[in-house]
C-alpha cells in the first residue's frame, strides 16, 4: 500500500542525522496525494488534507496524551516509539486507501507501527489502536495464543468510548452477559468475523482485566502476559477458572435481580460502515493508474462494482442489475448452480478507459486470480454502455472458470470463446446477422479456420477481422453441440482433452465440422446476402 512505502520513507528520513528540513512543522507529503504531514517527538503524523492546522494540531496533541494516559495504565515509563499515525475523515477515504471496513487498524511494517482510523467519528478507535501499541513495546509481543484477552481487555478498558454508542459501563454489560448465560471463554478469543462475539469477548475481558489489576496489581498482569496462561496459577495463586467463578459470585451477590439492559443496543455497531454508499476505489498504485482514481466502487454480496464515476447511479444501478442477470443466464447455459466465489466486476466506457486500467486493447477480459495488473482475485473487466458490450461474454467466462475449470490460454480456445460468444452474440450484431448467417458466409467464402487451425488458435490482436472469424465460428460450433448433443457432453470435453472427442461425441473434431459444414450446404444451397463490411467494423470501439 502506498501508505507503507510513505511510512518507511519518512522514517528513514526521521533516523537520518545530515538532513537540515524542519519536520515538526505541517507540510504536504511528498510521497502521498492529500495528506498533511509532520514528525514530532518520534511520531510520524500523516493527516487528510481536509484538516486545517489547528484540527491537525488537536490530533497530534490527542495522540501524546493518550500514549502518555495509556502508559500510566501500564505504569510504564514513558517511551519513544518511531511509529506513524494515519488520521483520515470518513469510510470513503479509509476505503480507498486500504480497502477496509475498519474504523481503525494498526499494522507492523519491517518492526515499525501505523495506525490508520477515522477521526470523525463520535466513537473514536485511535485510543484503542495505540493502547495495543503501548502493550508490545513495553510488554513484548504476546507468546500465548490464550492470552490474547489481557491485550483485548487492556485495549477496551483505556478505550470504552469505541462501544459507547449503548451507554452502558463495562461492568454493566459483563452483569448481563453473567445473567443471561452469554459470557465466553475467552482463552480462546473470537476473530473480528463475528462482530457481537468479539464484542462480547472485548468487554468481558476489559472487566477481567480490571479486577486482576485492581486487586493484585499490573505487574502481575504483565507478568502473564509474558509467560504465557499456563503459568496463571503459579502466578496468582489459584487457576484462571477459580478466579472467574469468584468475579461471578460476588456480582451475583451484588445484582441479584435482572439489569435493565437493552440487548440490541448492545450489539448495534457504533461505527457502522456505509455499505449501501458508493466509494472511491481501492487504489494500491494511485499514482500511476489515474483511471483507478476517477472510479468508485460498491460491494454487493459476493460482487463488487467499480465502475467509472462519469456513471450516474440509475446506470449503475442498471450494471448491477444487468450483471446479475447475464449470471443467470451463463448458470442456465451451461446447467449449473450460483456460485458464491468472490468476484470484481470492473466497468469502463471506452477502449481507452480498458488502456489506462489494465493496460490491454481488448473490449474485456476475464481472470480467476488475476495477475494482468489490477487487484488480486477473479476479476472481470469490461467495456460496458448501451450497446455492444462484452460483459456477458466476459461473466461467461468467470462462470464457466469457476464451475468448469480454468482452461490455459491458448488450449481449447474454440471452446472457452465460442461459450462466451454463444452466450453473449450481441457483441456482434452491428453487421446485422446471426452467428449461423456469418458461420454460412464463412463457410461459402473459404473462410472458416480448418480444424487444425481451430484446434491449435490463438488470439491475434493485430488481425481483428482473424479474430472475429475465430470467435463467431467457434460460437457457432458450441451452440451445434449444445443444442444437438447437451450441455453436459460439452462440459466433459471442457474438462478432457481433445484427443477425447471422439471418445464423447461419437465423431472425430474434422469429422464434427464436417457434419455442420455438409448440413449447412444443404440447407442453403444459395450464396448468403451478407455485410461483409458491416461485419469487418469494430461493433466495440
Amino acid at each position: 500500500m502506498n501508505y507503507k512505502i510513505t511510512l518507511l520513507f519518512l522514517i528513514s528520513l526521521y533516523s537520518c542525522t545530515i538532513f537540515s528540513q524542519d519536520w515538526s512543522k505541517w507540510q504536504p507529503n511528498p510521497n502521498f496525494e492529500r495528506k498533511m504531514f509532520k514528525m514530532e517527538d518520534s511520531i510520524i503524523y500523516l493527516v487528510d488534507y481536509s484538516f486545517d492546522e489547528v484540527q491537525r494540531d488537536r490530533i497530534a496533541a490527542k495522540v501524546k496524551e493518550c500514549m502518555i494516559n495509556n502508559l500510566n495504565l501500564l505504569q510504564e515509563k514513558p517511551i519513544s516509539p518511531i511509529m506513524g499515525v494515519l488520521a483520515l475523515p470518513d469510510f470513503n477515504e479509509m476505503y480507498r486507501l486500504s480497502q477496509k471496513k475498519e474504523a481503525a487498524f494498526t499494522e507492523n511494517i519491517d518492526g515499525q507501527y501505523m495506525v490508520t482510523y477515522i477521526e470523525n467519528t463520535e466513537h473514536c478507535a485511535l485510543n484503542r489502536e495505540l493502547m495495543g501499541i503501548a502493550i508490545i513495546k513495553r510488554w513484548g509481543n504476546q507468546t500465548d495464543s490464550r492470552s490474547a484477552w489481557i491485550k483485548e481487555g487492556l485495549k477496551t478498558y483505556a478505550a470504552p468510548e469505541v462501544y459507547s454508542c449503548d451507554s452502558y459501563t463495562i461492568e454493566e454489560r459483563y452483569i448481563y452477559l453473567l445473567q443471561n448465560d452469554k459470557l465466553l471463554d475467552i482463552k480462546q478469543f473470537p476473530d473480528q468475523s463475528d462482530k457481537i462475539q468479539y464484542k462480547i469477548a472485548c468487554n468481558q475481558s476489559a472487566y477481567i482485566v480490571n479486577c486482576l489489576s485492581d486487586q493484585y496489581g499490573m505487574d502481575k498482569l504483565k507478568q502473564l502476559w509474558k509467560e504465557g496462561m499456563t503459568n496463571f496459577e503459579k502466578i496468582y495463586g489459584f487457576s484462571f477458572d477459580d478466579f472467574a467463578v469468584k468475579v461471578n459470585s460476588e456480582l451475583n451477590k451484588k445484582h441479584p435481580n435482572p439489569i435493565d439492559f437493552n440487548w440490541n443496543r448492545f450489539t448495534k455497531e457504533c461505527n457502522p460502515f456505509p455499505e449501501s454508499n458508493w466509494l472511491s476505489a481501492y487504489n494500491p498504485r494511485q499514482m500511476s493508474n489515474p483511471q483507478l482514481n476517477r472510479m468508485v466502487t460498491k460491494e454487493i454480496s459476493n460482487l463488487t462494482f467499480t465502475v467509472d464515476s462519469t456513471m450516474t447511479v440509475a446506470e449503475r444501478d442498471e450494471a448491477i442489475i444487468k450483471t446479475n442477470e447475464y449470471i443467470n443466464d451463463c448458470l442456465q447455459i451451461i446447467n449449473e448452480k450460483p456460485f458464491t466465489d468472490s468476484v470484481h466486476i470492473y466497468l469502463v466506457p471506452s477502449r481507452d478507459g480498458m488502456k489506462h486500467l489494465a493496460g490491454l486493447s481488448a473490449a474485456g477480459y476475464a481472470a480467476l486470480n488475476d495477475t494482468i495488473g489490477l487487484l488480486p482475485g477473479n476479476v472481470v473487466c469490461s467495456i460496458y454502455r448501451k450497446e455492444y458490450n462484452p460483459l456477458k461474454h466476459e461473466l461467461m467466462h468467470i462462470a464457466s472458470f469457476l464451475k468448469w475449470g480454468k482452461q490455459s490460454y491458448s488450449h481449447k480456445l474454440w471452446l472457452t470463446e465460442g461459450l462466451a460468444v454463444y452466450a453473449g452474440p450481441e457483441n456482434y450484431d452491428c453487421d446485422g446477422h446471426n452467428l449461423k448467417e456469418r458461420y454460412m458466409f464463412f463457410l461459402q467464402n473459404g473462410k472458416l479456420f480448418s480444424p487444425d487451425l481451430l484446434l491449435n488458435a490463438e488470439i491475434d490482436f493485430a488481425n481483428s477481422v482473424g479474430n472475429k472469424i475465430l470467435y463467431n465460428q467457434s460460437g457457432y460450433i458450441v451452440g451445434y453441440l449444445i443444442e444437438n448433443y447437451g450441455i453436459d457432453k460439452l462440459k466433459a470435453i471442457w474438462q478432457s482433452e481433445m484427443e477425447n472427442f471422439e471418445k464423447i461425441y461419437g465423431l472425430t473434431f474434422g469429422g464434427m465440422i464436417q457434419k455442420i459444414n455438409s448440413e449447412l450446404n444443404k440447407k442453403y444451397p444459395e450464396p448468403i446476402d451478407f455485410n461483409w463490411e458491416g461485419f469487418q467494423e469494430e461493433c466495440i470501439k
